[in-house]
């Protein structure tokens, strides 16, 4: 194995430190599948850190809260992960799931601008990788306790989406 290789851990992004351990990664280069066929389902077990660092990621590492102020609104807030999974495909680590938050204010139009703008947005840092957002709607209203209510009106909008971090070993 290279230098390179050898110190490819200490020099991975926070992020992908938190998800994987160095001998899932040195498995998947010595080409053995550390998870079988499926990727895995992280959200049940991610401790407060690796949330955190997630979330982060996602919210204060990236521009996407300067694109959501560029149209007018505040937010986002009430922030969720709702799911996290981890994979590796030969020399790439991902870490995929869905997320979802509201903003306020501005118009429904500027709305319609800021879905399109967040679907297919991308950003690449060197603090954790690459992170694709997609799919991202406007989810339906439900009613539950607390954060697991989804309520649109004028002034409050949801937005759903996926997002994909991913970083080249």
């Amino acid at each position: 194995m290279s230098d390179i290789r050898k110190n490819f851990y200490n020099n991975m992004p926070k992020l992908f430190k938190a998800f994987f351990n160095e001998q899932e990664i040195i498995d998947a280069i010595n080409n053995n599948d550390p998870f079988g066929y499926e990727k895995t389902d992280v959200s049940r077990k991610a401790d407060d850190e690796m949330i955190d660092v997630l979330y982060t990621s996602i919210y204060m590492y990236s521009d996407i809260k300067s694109t959501i102020k560029s149209l007018g609104f505040d937010g986002p807030d009430d922030t969720s992960i709702i799911s996290c999974y981890k994979d590796i495909d030969e020399n790439t680590l991902y870490l995929t799931g869905s997320f979802r938050f509201c903003v306020y204010d501005g118009t429904q139009e500027n709305f319609k601008q800021l879905l399109n703008k967040l679907d297919q947005y991308t950003y690449g840092g060197s603090t954790f990788g690459n992170l694709l957002i997609k799919d991202v709607s406007q989810p339906s209203d439900t009613y539950g306790i607390s954060f697991d209510a989804i309520n649109n009106t004028d002034k409050t909008r949801w937005i759903y989406a996926n997002y994909e971090f991913s970083y080249d070993i």
